[in-house]
């Protein structure tokens, strides 16, 4: 077996099982292939990066019901500063680590438009969506950089295409309507409550009502009718600054 066909056998595989763990996507690997060494190919498509971690006590049911949550959408508060790229969104305003966004969120829509470049630009009321990969070829054209994205040239938000954003202050309060989508919305789930969330009542279901609390002081939040739901911690979700790799 050659290495190109091993390689094509590791995308096959996550695009088929794209929440598999590592180890049991191995073992399926050698078991149909014996001979073959899959542990660099392993490594390649499902990623190292490490996965933000749950609020203490939070319960399994609070959690399946954020991750519903996130698939049908809530909208997300961040300064204008963290806000001028995607890139920056997703590593300053989310918390999250460039690892992790890297390896996992293989797909990301921007207003309809699948993106792959980090430096697009974002704007107060600009609806994202992230996915891990997706089986099948409309999953395969949509993986951001991936070597089916000429497929859907029609629908990709080029950074020299996108409608410049309005100059916002650094720390002027932006917000951006975020869906979460098969893994990503679960593993998301916690660390989002836990840095706070605007939602509709009618999405929130009565399992996250008890969490409603009042906005953070000088955040107004953007709808009338909204929830702001959060977890409530000793201490704060997160403590320090993270420095962005993207502009």
């Amino acid at each position: 077996m050659t290495q190109r066909k091993s390689t094509f056998f590791a995308i096959r595989h996550q695009e088929l099982f794209p929440g598999a763990r590592r180890a049991l996507a191995r073992r399926a690997f050698q078991a149909i292939l014996p001979n073959m060494d899959t542990s660099l190919e392993m490594d390649a498509c499902c990623g190292t990066g490490k996965r933000p971690e749950n609020p203490a006590g939070l319960s399994a049911e609070v959690s399946a019901a954020a991750a519903a949550l996130l698939r049908r959408g809530v909208l997300l508060p961040t300064r204008g500063g963290d806000a001028v790229s995607l890139g920056r969104f997703l590593t300053l305003g989310l918390g999250l680590e460039e690892a992790y966004v890297e390896s996992r969120i293989q797909t990301i829509l921007r207003n309809g438009l699948a993106v792959d470049d980090f430096a697009v630009p974002l704007a107060s009321g600009d609806r994202l969506a992230l996915s891990a990969a997706m089986p099948g070829v409309a999953g395969a054209a949509l993986r951001r950089g991936g070597r089916y994205a000429a497929m859907r040239a029609a629908i990709t938000q080029r950074r020299e295409d996108a409608p410049p954003a309005p100059i916002a202050q650094l720390e002027e309060p932006v917000w951006i309507e975020l869906r979460c989508f098969n893994s990503i919305a679960e593993e998301l789930a916690g660390h989002l409550l836990c840095r706070g969330l605007a939602a509709r009542p009618a999405d929130a279901g009565q399992v996250l009502l008890p969490l409603a609390a009042t906005p953070p002081a000088g955040l107004a939040l953007p709808e009338p009718g909204l929830l702001w739901l959060a977890v409530r911690q000793t201490r704060p979700c997160f403590a320090f600054f993270r420095l962005s790799p993207w502009p």
